[in-house]
């Protein structure tokens, strides 16, 4: 293992279809140029990526469970 080089606290969970998720939470995800439309472009693709091992199918109406939380220490 080794140091730590953040420390974040979970504020909220959320539960929200992928089709549902809001341009704020892909802005505040921080990824990319932070857009909605990157976004979803990108968790499309992993998560097609990640099922087609379990022959599973990507559906825009499955759930996302979406993490918010701050940081609470950081090396930088």
């Amino acid at each position: 293992m080794g140091n730590p080089k953040a420390i974040i606290k979970t504020t909220k969970i959320e539960h929200v279809a992928f089709n549902q998720i809001t341009a704020e939470f892909a802005e505040i995800e921080g990824e990319g140029d932070k857009s909605l439309k990157y976004w979803k472009k990108v968790h499309q693709a992993y998560y097609e990526r990640e099922m087609e091992t379990y022959t599973d199918e990507f559906d825009e109406n499955m759930i996302i469970v979406c993490e918010h939380f701050r940081r609470i220490y950081s090396e930088v």
